[in-house]
């Protein structure tokens, strides 16, 4: 199971990268090719060719005349050529040279043949040749130059757009590789242990049935005993009992394990370019107020890779005793601040600073007086945990030490 969100993508794109550059160097080909070609040498080529093929058209008939007449001189010949009813024939004169010039008539039609063959391979290569010609003549014809230039430019500009989105999408896949790493690493362990346990209770299985199939006793103390050498253990059953269990163990592990990839990858795969922060919940410990110090390493830590905004109500005043741009300057200028008006809750205004679909919210409390709100509604909160004096944000991969906040 491919538990990164981003690796299908990141494939595709990929995929389609080569693609393109594939199809653009086809065109980029097409393109050198036609400007190489000359169209006019190539038509004169190829009437040439098609002058010279019907010259040894003209040859081979006159071939093939010249074997007709000499096959029907050989049937001649061969009639002479015979011993016949009369003996007085059969060593005459004219016998012996009736078979003299057949044997010479024979070699002229197989001479003929040879040349024909010959004549033929060759004909039939200007054939081929004709036709390449006449392909590539038309083929730089019906060559659309500018809609070949069109098709170049329009490719080059996916190829752009396809590695734009590449450079957004490998980081996020990378980063997604990285969490995924240890956990993954862990859990081919456990499958190959798995594996190995299951092959072992499938032995031991088979130990089993052959010693509760024997009878001999020797036989049966040879089966403990290789019992015993593959498993340190004589018994059989005992051995099943044992991998079982630990093999229970193996599976309740691998489905925590499978559980915690599925919710890092469900954690990875939300795009987030927007923080909003309750900055009232992120200044206290199991309701004791402990001031700006987890915010102030949070901010810090998270608007290196987010936008960061912190939304105070109008309470922060009193309990820091500070001005609104005293408590601004507490986080430099990376991070937005803002403080309500008096008398006014921050809960609402945290909710609409986060109303777009890539804007999420770090909180504890619940909003449950805003079901209606996008980031209520969408599920777009983040809870955080402070505790022995160190601050984690899980769905942020945030576990930062507060007393090395300034």
């Amino acid at each position: 199971m491919e538990y990164n969100p981003f690796a299908a993508r990141y494939a595709e794109l990929k995929q389609n990268v080569s693609l393109a550059e594939d199809e653009k160097n086809k065109w980029c080909q097409k393109i050198e090719w036609y400007n190489r070609f000359n169209g006019n040498d190539a038509s004169s080529s190829l009437w040439a060719t098609k002058r010279e093929s019907s010259s040894l058209d003209k040859l081979l008939k006159v071939i093939d005349s010249k074997s007709c007449d000499k096959k029907a001189k050989v049937e001649d010949l061969e009639k002479s050529a015979r011993p016949g009813p009369d003996p007085r024939y059969w060593l005459s004169t004219k016998r012996r040279a009736a078979k003299v010039e057949l044997e010479g008539a024979k070699k002229e039609v197989a001479q003929l043949q040879e040349r024909r063959n010959s004549l033929d391979q060759k004909i039939q290569e200007m054939k081929n040749l004709i036709d390449k010609q006449q392909t590539d003549l038309d083929r730089y014809r019906n060559f659309d130059h500018l809609e070949a230039e069109a098709t170049i430019k329009a490719l080059t500009v996916q190829i752009e757009q396809l590695n734009a989105e590449i450079e957004e999408v490998m980081p996020l896949n990378d980063r997604v590789d990285r969490q995924l790493m240890e956990p993954l690493t862990e859990l081919n362990k456990l499958k190959q242990r798995k594996k190995e346990l299951e092959a072992d209770i499938d032995i031991a299985n088979n130990l089993e049935q052959r010693l509760s199939s024997e009878q001999n006793t020797i036989q049966k103390k040879k089966i403990h005993n290789e019992c015993s050498n593959r498993f340190g253990e004589s018994k059989p059953t005992k051995v099943i009992r044992d991998k079982q269990e630990e093999l229970k163990s193996v599976n309740r592990n691998i489905e925590k394990l499978h559980d915690r990839l599925c919710l890092i990858s469900a954690r990875v795969a939300r795009v987030i370019t927007e923080l909003v922060i309750d900055g009232n919940n992120l200044c206290y410990q199991h309701q004791i107020f402990i001031g700006l110090a987890a915010l102030q390493i949070v901010a810090q830590r998270l608007s290196s890779e987010f936008k960061v905004v912190i939304v105070f109500d109008a309470s922060i005043r009193v309990l820091l005793q500070l001005r609104d741009r005293d408590i601004t300057a507490r986080f430099g200028g990376a991070v937005k601040v803002h403080i309500v008006s008096s008398r006014n809750k921050a809960d609402e205004t945290v909710l609409d600073a986060a109303a777009g679909t890539s804007a999420y919210v770090i909180s504890n409390d619940r909003f449950r007086d805003y079901p209606d709100k996008p980031a209520v509604r969408d599920k777009r909160l983040i809870r955080h945990e402070i505790l022995n004096g160190r601050v984690f944000i899980h769905d942020l991969n945030v576990a930062e030490d507060i007393l090395t906040a300034d």
